[in-house]
């Protein structure tokens, strides 16, 4: 992963991945500010925006307390 690169390469890696993260939970807070709840379809769509919500979070604290690899990769996959 980031670590086997050398520091330069690894700093603009992890740069890249924060920015993705960061495009990602700002597309899932645009839709449900901008989705109502007033069909069922609506309601369900932000459901799965809260649940993206909620393993963005999950991927940045993983990220962000240096977790193992594994772990890392369960919570973007879980995000995914």
């Amino acid at each position: 992963m980031a670590s086997d690169l050398p520091p330069e390469s690894a700093a603009a890696h992890l740069d890249a991945l924060g920015k993705g993260i960061n495009d990602v939970d700002v597309i899932v807070h645009g839709l449900l500010d901008k989705i109502p709840p007033a069909k069922p379809w609506q309601r369900q769509l932000r459901t799965h925006l809260r649940y993206a919500d909620r393993h963005v979070e999950i991927l940045r604290l993983a990220i962000s307390r240096e977790r193992e690899g594994s772990e890392i990769h369960e919570a973007a996959r879980q995000l995914k």
